[in-house]
């Protein structure tokens, strides 16, 4: 990690994470020093939110969200990750070899919460939304439409191609969804590939793509027809966005928009951070023959990849690159 100079983060107004399915606690991009960030987290399996260390900033909550206000039902599997409010798809899962994570230990009935219902009254208003609920992802999403409409500028959201749960909508309409509200898809990744169940050792490392994470960023136009009380801080949000993701091309790019709208120390200081991101992520490319020798790095790391039942396949953003 390179150093900040300025550390213009602590100047700034926090930037509000809100985390919804906390388990294990708080992502690792979002976990640095060099940030100012506030996290709100939601997580409705009584047994992890114990686990999750309250701070000053960093607050829990033991709440599930959901796209209407009630009761439902929470199905408590045997892989804790694999808790979720829907009933896991027992006839599709048979197809892949998922072994028996999503086995159901115990049913509870909980109250659940919009995410606006959950978020009202706060000052803390939400920056970004990171939501991993095992398949409720977009009802959760719906149930904080206007949040998204006026407050968040970007989303990082769990996407499945493959029905794991009953009735969970598959990327093609969270994708529709996000795209309609003036959110654009800049990544996927942390790809799951599952091999045909009785045949996780045949073949090549990959099986069938199952789910991965997607980042999605609110476009600038939309950005700035924002009231002029909030504009501000959103592009403030917006760029601390693009770095945490390693994005320091479109962090410059936002800034040659922004003469008008920053001082001219805030902007001198944020080149200044995406230059260095920038310069840290391009070291090896600028080897002679950095770009050659990456990719093939990388198609050697795919042939020495096990075969076996599962696969991941990296992260979101640059900052793995």
């Amino acid at each position: 990690m390179h150093p900040i100079k300025p550390n213009l983060f602590s100047k700034i107004d926090p930037f509000i994470l809100v985390d919804i399915g906390a388990a294990m606690g708080i992502n690792k991009q979002w976990d640095r020093p060099d940030l100012n960030v506030v996290t709100i987290g939601f997580e409705p399996n009584v047994e992890e939110f114990r686990k999750l260390e309250q701070t000053q900033k960093r607050e829990w909550v033991n709440a599930g969200l959901a796209g209407q206000t009630g009761r439902r039902t929470l199905y408590l599997t045997k892989g804790f990750t694999n808790t979720s409010l829907l009933k896991p798809n027992f006839a599709k899962l048979e197809e892949v070899d998922f072994g028996d994570g999503h086995q159901i230990t115990s049913e509870l009935s909980i109250p659940c919460l919009t995410l606006q219902e959950a978020l009202e009254g706060r000052s803390n208003r939400p920056d970004f939304i990171k939501v991993d609920t095992q398949g409720t992802e977009l009802e959760i999403l719906k149930g904080g439409e206007a949040l998204l409409e006026n407050e968040v500028v970007g989303v990082e959201v769990e996407v499945e191609f493959f029905p794991i749960y009953e009735k969970q909508p598959l990327f093609a309409e969270v994708d529709l969804y996000m795209r309609e509200r003036g959110f654009d898809l800049f990544d996927l990744g942390n790809f799951l590939y599952l091999k045909s169940r009785g045949h996780h050792n045949t073949g090549g490392p990959k099986g069938k793509i199952i789910s991965c994470d997607a980042v999605y960023f609110k476009s600038m136009e939309k950005i700035l027809s924002l009231p002029s009380g909030q504009r501000l801080r959103k592009i403030r949000a917006l760029l601390t966005a693009y770095y945490v993701y390693g994005y320091s091309d479109f962090g410059l790019a936002a800034l040659d928009k922004l003469e008008n709208l920053l001082e001219l120390d805030e902007r001198a200081a944020w080149r200044d951070i995406f230059a260095s991101q920038a310069a840290s992520l391009s070291k090896f490319r600028k080897i002679p023959g950095g770009s050659i020798a990456s990719r093939a790095l990388r198609k050697l790391s795919r042939l020495l990849q096990p075969v076996r039942s599962a696969l991941w396949v990296a992260g979101l953003g640059n900052q793995d690159w």
